[in-house]
């Protein structure tokens, strides 16, 4: 199996459980930079702005996601365990951003 579709697989993986039950956003966001990363590497599309826009807006649409849901008092799941992994994966995003356009691999 290819590199790009096994990212590709991931992504959706993490989507399907970030959707699943109640909403993930850690997974959710995990799952969008893998399926975008897929996609880039797959099509061989090396435009680098196009990829930073990308995920940058998924990072911060889903920074406003994380506060809503973390913000709702009907949350029942552990707010600080989520919110630590949310800042973790916005990390690791902006890694993303910096490290892979530069030679298009990671």
């Amino acid at each position: 199996m290819q590199k790009e579709s096994s990212w590709i697989i991931l992504g959706i993986l993490f989507i399907a459980l970030g959707l699943g039950g109640q909403l993930n956003t850690v997974l959710l966001t995990a799952g969008l930079i893998f399926l975008i990363s897929g996609l880039f590497m797959y099509k061989k599309y090396e435009n680098r702005n196009a990829y930073s826009i990308i995920i940058s807006s998924v990072l911060i649409l889903m920074s406003f996601l994380t506060y809503l849901q973390l913000s709702d008092p009907n949350y029942t799941q552990n707010i600080i365990f989520n919110a630590v992994f949310f800042v973790l994966m916005a990390i690791v995003g902006i890694y993303v951003i910096y490290k892979f356009p530069k030679n298009w691999t990671l």
